[in-house]
């Protein structure tokens, strides 16, 4: 078997597949070609001339704005995508459903029915496109009513500048009322600011940052002066009480307290008593003893005046602590010079002075440091808080100009599109073009044919020509069987009645009396039930074909030698058994001794085909071990026929047996050529099983029965096996 997998091959073969479709539908096509071309001449003839009005619309900013002194971009053609046409974009306005909608309405349209037009019909006819090199659109619509064409194209365009002018006022009137609202809250913005703005200045006493903070920095320099001359004078003072203590021998403390008693009259007065009081009482001790009355005396006037000098010290001074009646005495006994003291008393106060103006010099400079430090922190606040009322003044001011600009905006017009021409009639009508129309028509004809032969010859799946067959197994065909139906059309009228007499097959008792069709009937009838042309007419088609069927199979023969054939095919009822017997007889009359095997065990054929019984065969051969010979039943002159015998519920045992191999091999030596008749491929798996005992396969196809899938199927199977098929046999070909 030849195997063709070349692309060029496969190519060529759905080539010839689709000829082969044309060939068997071409009546159809033609009808339906036919078909189309009258349709579209019809429609041609029928169609009515239309007419084309035109008219155009020019796209402008608009300049109202401009002489109004009003900024809005209101009458601005723009659009959102970078790359997008604004003209593109109002013809898409222009075909906008609210807008053909709205002129169908006005103008009450109507389609063909009567009924009312829809947008989707208006804009079949309708055509919008922009004038090249301009801000121009081109509104076009064909009618076969020239004034309604115009009309149309009028209406049209009024609509799309009313729509156009309702957008944009509506759009100013919503913004307006948007910005009406936002004017008050913008407003109490700005007063909000203002009131946080003044709390600020009133809380930390700054009006001008910039100033206070330069002031700021002066002061606490000015301050760092002063605190650095009041300690050198504290240092300087320091200097001059040290050196006055060493010269009078006390202290400051005791020195402003010397200072303080030696101004007062009474205490002088007291001291000097008191001094006079010790000099007698250590006079008049030498004289007198300590118990005398005199000494006694004398000791409680000096107790008494240290106890007043005391008392007049501590009134003076605030506290003893500081002198005493002793220090008073001691200091008094040394005679200090009184400037002296004076002048440590002063230098101590002026120290204290210095001291306290230092100490209130360093808290200004802390306080001024840290608030100095608070103003950066303040400078921000403040930057913030002024410029948010900043922002807020700025909202309000703008929104106030858009409200005005709005205001004014609403009482004027805008003209961003305006007709330039109106609706007009082109000179030349629109006229149907019959060429067009049957061209159109042709084309769709042999569309639509080309799709109803396909689809027609894809519902009726079966293969109906050897061309398809041979695609499909892609090996040779050796012989084609006509039908009786046409075989029997070159039969003469006499051989088809001396037949039917032989046979005594017809129904009428006087074949005489049928006309030459009813007898090619009952031929015809007759025929299919013997199926053996070889034998009833020699000389017909069918016995011709079988002739040459078996001169193919006797060369093939003697290239490959094949001895034992099988005759199988895809589906049952496509003529195997009977292309096996005349194929037999056809053999054993050239003088070849030729064996028939009815294979097919599940359904045998040929004994009926031969009119012999099915007593004794293959099942009882390799069963019950009856001898060979006496299954063989001989049918004429070189051509015997071994039955299936009786029927056997698992053929393939008996198949594939031992046995049957060795019959198979015994029968071989016997005769020239074995015919195995087997059941089909679809039917049972038997037809595999002889076809490995055997040598080949012969398959049959009947056309008009056998179909793509199941010739299709079979064809992999046995190529999967890997059965060698010698050839094709097409049955019932026409």
């Amino acid at each position: 078997m030849t195997h063709m997998t070349n692309p060029d091959i496969d190519i060529e073969i759905e080539i010839k597949k689709l000829l082969l479709i044309f060939k068997r539908r071409w009546k159809l096509g033609l009808v339906i070609l036919m078909l189309c071309i009258v349709l579209s001449a019809i429609a041609a003839i029928k169609k009515k001339s239309e007419y084309m009005a035109t008219g155009k619309l020019l796209f402008k900013n608009s300049r109202t704005s401009q002489l109004t002194g009003i900024e809005t971009d209101m009458n601005d053609l723009q659009s959102l995508e970078q790359n997008a046409n604004p003209i593109v974009t109002e013809i898409e306005v222009i075909r906008s459903f609210p807008v053909v909608q709205k002129t169908i309405t006005d103008l009450k349209l109507t389609n063909q029915e009567g009924e009312t037009m829809k947008a989707s019909e208006l804009l079949t006819k309708l055509e919008t496109k922009p004038v090249t090199g301009t801000d121009v659109v081109e509104i076009s619509y064909q009618n076969v009513n020239p004034d309604l064409a115009l009309n149309i194209v009028d209406q049209l365009m009024d609509n799309y500048i009313h729509n156009s002018l309702l957008v944009n006022r509506e759009n100013v009137i919503v913004a307006n009322k948007i910005i009406s609202e936002q004017l008050p809250i913008a407003k109490d913005k700005v007063k909000e600011e203002e009131e946080a703005l003044q709390k600020f200045h009133e809380k930390h006493q700054i009006f001008f940052m910039e100033e206070e903070s330069q002031a700021a920095v002066e002061n606490l320099n000015n301050l760092e002066q002063e605190i650095q001359e009041a300690e050198t004078e504290i240092q300087e003072v320091q200097a001059r009480s040290v050196e006055l203590q060493q010269q009078i021998g006390m202290n400051a403390q005791q020195a402003i307290a010397w200072n303080k008693l030696s101004q007062s009259p009474g205490i002088e007065k007291e001291l000097n008593d008191l001094q006079e009081v010790k000099s007698r009482l250590v006079k008049d001790r030498e004289r007198f003893s300590h118990s005398h009355p005199m000494i006694i005396s004398l000791q409680n006037q000096a107790i008494a005046l240290e106890n007043s000098l005391q008392q007049r010290i501590f009134k003076i001074l605030g506290t003893s602590s500081q002198f005493s009646v002793d220090n008073l005495q001691i200091s008094d006994g040394k005679n200090l010079p009184q400037e002296l003291i004076s002048a440590l008393a002063e230098t101590e106060v002026k120290k204290t002075g210095l001291t306290r103006k230092l100490n209130k010099l360093s808290n200004i400079k802390s306080n001024n440091q840290q608030n100095l430090a608070q103003i950066p922190q303040l400078q921000n606040q403040f930057r913030d808080l002024k410029l948010q009322l900043e922002t807020a003044q700025s909202k309000y001011k703008f929104l106030l100009e858009k409200s005005q600009e709005l205001n004014l905006a609403t009482q004027q017009n805008f003209d961003n599109v305006r007709i330039i021409e109106s609706a007009q009639m082109q000179e030349i009508n629109i006229h149907p073009s019959y060429v067009v129309f049957l061209s159109i028509g042709s084309f769709l004809g042999m569309m639509i044919a080309l799709s109803a032969m396909a689809a027609i010859d894809l519902i009726d799946n079966v293969v109906k020509s050897p061309e398809e067959i041979k695609n499909i197994f892609r090996c040779r065909i050796l012989g084609t069987i006509p039908n009786f139906s046409s075989a029997n059309k070159l039969i003469s009228p006499h051989e088809v009645s001396n037949y039917l007499r032989d046979k005594s097959f017809s129904i009428f008792k006087d074949i005489s009396k049928l006309t030459d069709k009813q007898q090619l009937a009952q031929y015809d009838f007759a025929r299919k039930k013997e199926m053996l042309p070889v034998i009833e007419l020699p000389t017909s088609l069918s016995s011709k074909a079988f002739w040459m069927l078996q001169s193919k199979i006797i060369l093939l023969s003697k290239d490959h030698s094949e001895k034992i054939i099988v005759v199988s095919s895809s589906l049952p009822q496509e003529g195997k058994s009977m292309v096996t017997a005349n194929l037999a007889l056809t053999l054993s009359q050239l003088g070849k001794k030729v064996l028939i095997i009815d294979g097919n065990l599940h359904q045998p054929i040929q004994h009926k085909l031969w009119k012999v019984n099915n007593f004794m065969g293959l099942s009882e051969i390799i069963l019950n071990k009856k001898k060979v010979d006496s299954a063989i039943i001989p049918i004429s002159n070189n051509l015997e026929l071994l039955p299936s015998g009786v029927l056997f519920c698992n053929p393939l045992k008996i198949i594939n047996s031992t046995k049957m191999k060795h019959l198979l091999w015994g029968l071989a030596k016997k005769y020239q050529l074995i015919l195995i008749d087997s059941p089909s491929l679809e039917e049972d798996t038997d037809a595999l099983s002889w076809a490995k005992r055997a040598d080949g396969m012969l398959v049959v196809a009947r056309l008009g029965t056998l179909k793509y899938q199941s010739a299709i199927k079979c064809k992999e199977l046995l190529e999967n096996i890997g059965i060698n098929i010698i050839g094709l046999v097409v049955n019932d070909s026409k």
